[in-house]
């Protein structure tokens, strides 16, 4: 009987290890979000004074293409672009602070709101500046180039964001089948 009591005391040990392990990466991850969410806002707010001021090839370490777009163009693809992207990681961080709190309801929600914004980052990529160029087409007459095109980068992705609807879809049913689980017992 002591050997039983002694085996549940040494597997109920592993899995508080196994999360304080887990909280513990959750907590560097969420740090490490939050730091790279701002250096990505200064990183935009930079871009976007150099665009406005026409020195986007003064900054080092820094290459602003405007592909010849008009100079809005650029502004609001890198303010729409940048703020998705943005918006994104702070979902991640929400969602880290639930791991790290060892709350685990509301995980994929967060997970799929991520999801969201950086597949609607990553749309604004491709279709924001000709959409933004149609605009200006039809507002001002000008014969302005309206072009899509699509890298290898973006569509890789487009595809991580798919994917992670997928694993959000996959921890709702965990969820689910979690819930049933504890009602049975």
């Amino acid at each position: 009987m002591r050997a039983i009591a002694l085996v549940g005391e040494a597997r109920t040990q592993g899995m508080t290890d196994a999360r304080s392990s887990l909280r513990r990466s959750a907590r560097r991850l969420r740090i490490a979000t939050i730091v790279v969410a701002c250096l990505i806002s200064a990183a935009i707010l930079i871009a976007i004074a150099a665009v406005l001021t026409g020195r986007q090839d003064d900054i080092p370490g820094m290459q602003i293409r405007d592909d010849g777009f008009h100079l809005w163009t650029v502004v609001l693809s890198l303010a729409v672009i940048g703020g998705c992207l943005v918006l994104a990681l702070l979902r991640l961080t929400a969602m880290l602070t639930r791991v790290e709190a060892g709350n685990s309801v509301g995980i994929a929600r967060d997970l799929r709101s991520f999801a969201s914004w950086l597949f609607l980052s990553i749309l604004g990529i491709l279709i924001l500046p000709a959409l933004i160029q149609l605009a200006i087409r039809l507002i001002t007459g000008t014969r302005v180039p309206i072009t899509i095109t699509i890298s290898l980068p973006e569509a890789m992705m487009l595809l991580t964001s798919g994917l992670l609807f997928f694993v959000a879809r996959l921890v709702d049913e965990a969820e689910r089948v979690a819930a049933d689980a504890s009602q049975i017992i």
